[in-house]
């Protein structure tokens, strides 16, 4: 059963997996979702403009994206 989330809630959950477990952006965002049983597409419609940046800047580093390439959130 879906959670109803607001998006306080949600980067609340995600900073809070980024800061005690050491994970990454990318991986605690689907960690979030998949704790507060939510879809990942909804999930990325709460993202702040600093953690998309992180995002893409850790799939740059793990060279998921082409060179100049962008990702969409």
């Amino acid at each position: 059963q879906r959670m109803l989330v607001n998006k306080e809630e949600f980067l609340k959950k995600v900073t809070s997996i980024v800061n005690s477990r050491n994970d990454g952006y990318m991986d605690a965002v689907l960690t979030a979702c998949e704790e507060l049983n939510i879809d990942p597409t909804q999930g990325a419609k709460y993202l702040t403009a600093p953690i998309k940046e992180k995002i893409r800047a850790e799939g740059s580093e793990m060279n998921m994206l082409p060179t100049g390439g962008q990702l969409d959130l």
